[in-house]
């Protein structure tokens, strides 16, 4: 799997299923019990940072 699919599976897991919250880790917990590490998180970020900038 390619860089740009798994952002993209990233991406997607994260808006279909939620976040319920950030771990002290620095991991993140999704609303269905599945844990992102902090550099899968940090594609998200990268995802929203990317659309904050298209829409301006």
């Amino acid at each position: 799997m390619s860089h740009e699919d798994r952002a993209e599976a990233i991406i997607e897991l994260i808006e279909s299923t939620g976040m319920a919250y950030a771990h002290s880790s620095g991991c993140v917990v999704l609303k269905d019990g599945t844990w992102l590490q902090p550099e899968q998180w940090q594609v998200w970020v990268e995802h929203l940072k990317n659309q904050e900038r298209e829409a301006c």
